[in-house]
């Protein structure tokens, strides 16, 4: 009888510093709706309000054919590709080198046909999304409010 192999344990590591700070905006606004459907012709939102008595927006735009502005999923998704994005070392390509298992895995989802085709969905909307913020975005290296 094969003897049990003992489990090697990896600790985490910490993210490298953090120097830039697009992930912080990002989380902050709330880019992707929670609703968890929405027609694909819904192609555009725009939002207004007042921070420090100036007028910020933030608007998205993406198309039908991608199945119309991120929602959902799309949420988690997107933040478990910011977790990696960290975890690797926040590369300056802004590159993520994943497979859909192990994105999949780590959103907390099972590896099923179900979910390969929700993910799939997913990084279509979010690759299709064209997002304009408006005096909403935080340049935290100017200590001011910015538009991108």
């Amino acid at each position: 009888m094969p003897r049990p192999r003992k489990k090697v344990t990896v600790p985490p590591q910490r993210p490298a510093e953090i120097t830039r700070f697009d992930e912080a905006n990002s989380a902050r606004l709330g880019l992707i709706c929670v609703q968890e459907r929405i027609p694909s012709d819904y192609t555009r939102w725009d939002h207004e309000w007042t921070v420090e008595d100036r007028t910020a927006r933030l608007t998205c735009i993406s198309p039908s054919e991608y199945g119309g502005v991120p929602h959902g999923l799309d949420g988690d998704f997107a933040t478990t590709l910011n977790l990696m994005y960290l975890e690797q070392g926040s590369p300056d390509s802004g590159e993520v080198n994943t497979t859909a298992y192990q994105l999949l895995s780590k959103s907390g989802f099972p590896d099923s046909g179900q979910y390969y085709q929700a993910l799939q969905e997913s990084l279509d909307r979010l690759k299709g999304a064209t997002y304009a913020a408006s005096e909403s975005w935080r340049d935290k290296r100017y200590d001011r409010w910015t538009t991108v």
